[in-house]
């Protein structure tokens, strides 16, 4: 369908115009990637440089398009930032075309921006696909239902403690990056001040915890309770034990300590795994974890 482009305006979110923005995402989100589009998520939403956002407006019909991409007002070191939303109603290649120009106008500096797209949703794919972007994975969001969580055992010398703000982050960074170094989409180095940015945003709803060989740490996991389509789940991520220490145990022992917390208020968990980390899909699905549907990770180069 065309949507009329000449009729089409393409203009930058503002305050003023944020109300129908933010009823457009709630109004789509159940067909798109949702990571970045739950309640709590819109309702801390504010148009600016850390989120430059471009609307599509339909003589007469309102909002009709949009694209949104998440800078957090600076350029990070692997040089990537992801899209939170690039969706027209209409299946018009000019005016998806329009809306990303919008993007990159913004994106200068940028090496790459990505989206995630659910795997059954083929209109989106074909309009990506005809802009540029190529597929470069695939994630699986996986959900287990609240029940009972077995408890872990840990080798001798080993122990689970929680996360230290202010003493841990180096640590925590060092560990993660490590553990995810070789694992496609997930290269990009993590900063100390984004690990203390999530501490700080979870609040009293995040769980943080280190695995420690001796005093050294060597494994890392964080669940924080969030809401998704009007429930409250527990969103566990990341897991991560350094490359010398998995295939011990220590990840499923890891998994279990952070589920216990979610047991705690009898709560379903969820997270996402890539598809190729074949060790990780058949470690949640023993732990009961089920997929849930398919995300495919398209890349566009600047």
């Amino acid at each position: 369908m065309d949507a009329g482009h000449e009729a089409v305006r393409i203009e930058a979110l503002t305050k003023e115009a944020l109300a129908p923005f933010l009823d457009f995402c709630r109004a789509y989100r159940d067909g798109l990637d949702d990571s970045f589009l739950s309640e709590g998520d819109l309702l801390k939403f504010e148009p600016g440089p850390a989120d430059p956002t471009f609307v599509a407006i339909g003589a007469g019909h309102g909002i009709i398009g949009a694209a949104s991409l998440i800078l957090g007002g600076i350029i990070k070191p692997s040089g990537r930032a992801r899209l939170r939303i690039l969706y027209s109603l209409y299946d018009d290649p000019l005016l998806y075309g329009r809306l990303l120009s919008q993007i990159m106008e913004t994106a200068k500096g940028l090496t790459s921006i990505y989206v995630f797209i659910p795997d059954d949703n083929s209109k989106v794919t074909a309009a990506v696909e005809r802009l540029g972007f190529v597929l470069e994975r695939t994630a699986y969001s996986m959900a287990r239902k609240a029940c009972d969580v077995l408890p872990y055992i840990l080798p001798h010398g080993f122990s689970i403690r929680p996360f230290a703000g202010g003493l841990d982050e180096r640590a925590w960074c060092e560990v993660r990056n490590r553990a995810f170094a070789s694992l496609k989409g997930n290269d990009a180095p993590l900063a100390q001040e984004d690990v203390a940015r999530m501490a700080e945003a979870d609040g009293t709803d995040g769980r943080m915890l280190m695995l420690l060989d001796g005093t050294r740490p060597v494994g890392v996991v964080r669940g924080a309770f969030e809401e998704l389509k009007g429930t409250l789940v527990f969103d566990i991520g990341p897991l991560a034990v350094l490359p010398g220490y998995q295939g011990k145990g220590l990840g499923r022992a890891l998994l279990r300590a952070i589920l216990a917390y979610a047991g705690e208020r009898r709560t379903d968990a969820v997270l996402s795994v890539d598809s190729t980390n074949e060790s990780a899909l058949r470690l949640y699905s023993e732990e009961g974890f089920k997929k849930v549907k398919g995300f495919a990770c398209y890349v566009l180069a600047l």
